[in-house]
């Protein structure tokens, strides 16, 4: 191994270059806030929303609340813990009933 396979890329050293050339002193991340848009109004909101219409689409849920596509996705994932099953928003975590339910109904 030499030393150019564990230097950093050319883009990255010409992004460093640039962010000095403006000013910068340090190459650590500057400090960020905390997302805004994942509060408790907004989880509702959602919850809300694909309850009503089992149908609906990121992109329509975005522009409903005017939120971002990282911050709904986190919502939908890791908050109400939903995926999309073509074409609507399921549960990840089926109860024992909820499975039976989906077998009978699969099985008509």
């Amino acid at each position: 191994m030499s030393f150019i396979d564990k230097g950093p890329s050319k883009a990255t050293v010409y992004r460093w270059y640039n962010e000095f050339k403006r000013g910068r002193l340090t190459l650590r991340d500057e400090e960020r806030s905390a997302s805004t848009a994942v509060t408790e109004e907004n989880v509702l909101a959602v919850k809300i929303l694909i309850q009503d219409n089992r149908g609906v689409t990121y992109q329509e849920i975005q522009q409903i609340l005017q939120i971002g596509s990282g911050s709904l996705h986190e919502i939908l994932h890791v908050h109400l813990q939903v995926r999309k099953i073509v074409p609507r928003w399921a549960p990840h975590n089926l109860t024992d009933a909820q499975k039976q339910a989906r077998w009978n109904g699969a099985m008509i």
